[in-house]
């Protein structure tokens, strides 16, 4: 299964993307990692990342 990471660049987390990316890539996962720059939370970013994601992936 293909995975979709949406990194928000002014997350308090998002220092944790890469080592989470790799973990799954090292697992067998297709990861793809974006990054936004935003903090937390749902923008419109997120809708027009994955709509593009999934027309790249399930076609």
């Amino acid at each position: 299964m293909n995975a979709l990471m949406l990194n928000k660049q002014d997350d308090p987390s998002a220092h944790k993307a890469s080592a989470v990316a790799d973990a799954l890539k090292i697992n067998g996962a297709p990861v793809e990692l974006r990054e936004l720059p935003v903090g937390h939370g749902l923008v419109d970013g997120d809708i027009s990342e994955t709509d593009g994601w999934i027309g790249r992936n399930f076609q």
